[in-house]
């Protein structure tokens, strides 16, 4: 048995069109060039159109990126003085306690206060860095 070699698609295409009426292999060849040039073409089209998609989007994107920032400034905003008072009766639920550890001479206890207090603000001072 002798093996038949796979026709390309090119041959495939002039087989076709030669049986369908093409008169000689020349016409066949240029109908599938012809051919070939469409489905350039409308891939080339296609890219294009999906580089200008694919720009729009990124351009979107960077635009809601951007408003999502300006919601979160805002929120942070909005939410600074609620954080402040809740700092304010910290500190100073901080101050009372020490001065009466003081009254009571406990002077270890109002030194351990101090110290949380110390490490509260510097806490506080990284999160608004931040």
């Amino acid at each position: 048995m002798s093996k038949r070699r796979e026709l390309s698609r090119r041959e495939q295409l002039i087989a076709i069109l030669r049986h369908g009426g093409a008169m000689t292999d020349e016409i066949a060849d240029l109908v599938t060039d012809k051919f070939a040039d469409e489905v350039r073409a409308e891939q080339a089209a296609e890219i294009d159109r999906l580089r200008r998609e694919n720009e729009l989007h990124r351009m979107q994107i960077g635009e809601l990126c951007r408003g999502t920032e300006r919601m979160q400034a805002r929120i942070a905003e909005l939410e600074r003085p609620a954080i402040e008072a809740r700092r304010n009766k910290i500190r100073s639920t901080y101050t009372e306690l020490i001065s009466q550890a003081e009254q009571d001479r406990d002077f270890e206890g109002a030194s351990t206060l101090a110290l949380q207090l110390r490490e509260s603000e510097a806490k506080w001072a990284a999160e608004d860095a931040a």
